[in-house]
């Protein structure tokens, strides 16, 4: 059974949590600071290698319809090399899940 987890949810059992988590329990949770700073990078990201102004940012969610094949694919090969390689992204992944309670030697990316 899945838990929908609303705005109001705060954990209480970190233990709890994360095996509410690893059981695929919980699918939502809500936004803290560190989780919109990533969000926003990584949407920013989006927007420059797409170039969604030239659509609106509405579009973001369909630029694969939006563009050719090929250049989309192209910018997702961008999208994934400054994902992983880039210590911004890595950093606000970290920042992230240290709010969630992860310890940083637990976590491997």
């Amino acid at each position: 059974m899945i838990n929908i987890i609303t705005h109001d949810y705060v954990v209480t059992n970190n233990e709890v949590w994360r095996s509410s988590l690893y059981q695929g329990e919980i699918y939502k949770l809500p936004a803290n600071q560190t989780s919109l700073d990533l969000v926003n990078s990584v949407q920013q990201l989006l927007l420059e290698t797409f170039k969604v102004d030239v659509f609106g940012f509405s579009e973001l969610v369909n630029i694969h319809s939006l563009l050719s094949e090929a250049d989309f694919f192209a910018g997702m090969k961008c999208i994934r090399r400054k994902l992983f390689e880039q210590q911004k992204y890595n950093g606000l992944l970290s920042d992230f899940l240290l709010s969630l309670g992860f310890k940083s030697g637990e976590v491997a990316f």
